[in-house]
């Protein structure tokens, strides 16, 4: 099974199944007739999964599983940071 294959599987079994869109591109060629070009447009979560579930020997999909986990790492940091600042705004301090 594909890496998008196995991203569809996974997207399906926690109920995100619209992740993905298949299309049909059809060009004419200049020799005459059409040439019929299939493709799959994916929104973040859709390139996310089928990131994870490439080969990583592949220098494309290397790259993008370290974007991913940099961002992933980016959020978690805001949101520590963010978490923090709320805490410490809503912290009331009491004369003694």
């Amino acid at each position: 099974m594909s890496a998008i294959g196995r991203a569809r599987k996974t997207a399906e079994n926690i109920g995100l199944t619209s992740q993905f869109t298949d299309v049909c591109e059809v060009k004419p060629r200049l020799q005459g007739g059409t040439t019929e070009r299939k493709d799959v447009h994916l929104d973040r979560m859709a390139a996310y999964l089928v990131a994870m579930n490439g080969d990583p020997n592949k220098p494309e999909v290397a790259a993008a599983q370290a974007y991913f986990a940099m961002q992933t790492r980016r959020a978690a940091v805001r949101s520590t940071s963010t978490r923090g600042a709320c805490l410490d705004a809503m912290t009331v301090k009491y004369p003694h």
